[in-house]
């Protein structure tokens, strides 16, 4: 929601996302990859910009981190889970 026009615009939708999370610069959300199964950590620049995947992973993302120019997510449930990182790309 752009605080200045008073517009929104919609980034993403669709079935099973996963709750956004943000820094103030980029949102970061994962969502059920197009093909081959597993879901895509996607983000999307404040500023502007198209939204952009991050990483591509086998599993279900539980949820997702981004703090500057890093993105973390934690995949899996219960005793077969893991955290990764990544940077943003540029």
């Amino acid at each position: 929601y752009d605080l200045r026009t008073l517009v929104a615009r919609q980034i993403a939708a669709g079935r099973n996302l996963v709750t956004p999370a943000f820094d103030g610069a980029t949102v970061v959300w994962a969502q059920p990859a197009a093909e081959g199964g597993g879901d895509d950590v996607m983000g999307q620049r404040l500023a502007g910009g198209a939204a952009f995947r991050i990483a591509r992973v086998p599993e279900g993302v539980e949820s997702v981190m981004v703090s500057g120019d890093r993105v973390a997510w934690w995949v899996g449930r219960g005793s077969l889970s893991w955290v990764e990182i990544s940077r943003l790309p540029r």
